[in-house]
Order: structure tokens, then sequence, then C-alpha cells
């Protein structure tokens, strides 16, 4: 998936519009983009943990870019 596409999904999944991902709408665009195969909640609140890089609770597109890449997505 490239970016453009990436960033799609993205808006797609910011339900608020606040251009950020709760975990809620982190777990939508996983689904989204079928990377959640397989993962329970758990699983789920570790990848915002780790796609969260500055601690804000939230993900944005720059961070879930950043980490998406590291992890093959």
């Amino acid at each position: 998936m490239n970016r453009e596409e990436l960033r799609a999904e993205f808006i797609k999944c910011d339900a608020d519009g606040d251009g950020q991902l709760n975990e809620e709408e982190l777990h939508n665009l996983l689904v989204a983009i079928g990377a959640r195969v397989g993962m329970d909640d758990q699983a789920i609140m570790r990848a915002l943990i780790r796609f969260d890089l500055d601690l804000s609770g939230k993900v944005d597109f720059k961070e879930f870019v950043a980490v998406s890449a590291l992890l093959g997505l």
C-alpha cells in the first residue's frame, strides 16, 4: 500500500476528524489495511503504544507512516 492509499484509509478511519487515531480508530485502520488479522485487543493496545511516538495517547498520520514502514505495512 502506498502513502496516498494509507492516507486515504487513515482519513476514513479518523471518525472524529481530529487528524489522530484513538485505539478504536487505529483498530479500524489496521482492519482496513489487512494488518489486524489475528490481533486481539491487547495486541491493538501494544500497536497503539508502538505507533504513538509522542506519547499523546493517539496516533497521527506522520507517526503511523513512520512505524508502518518499520513493520512492513
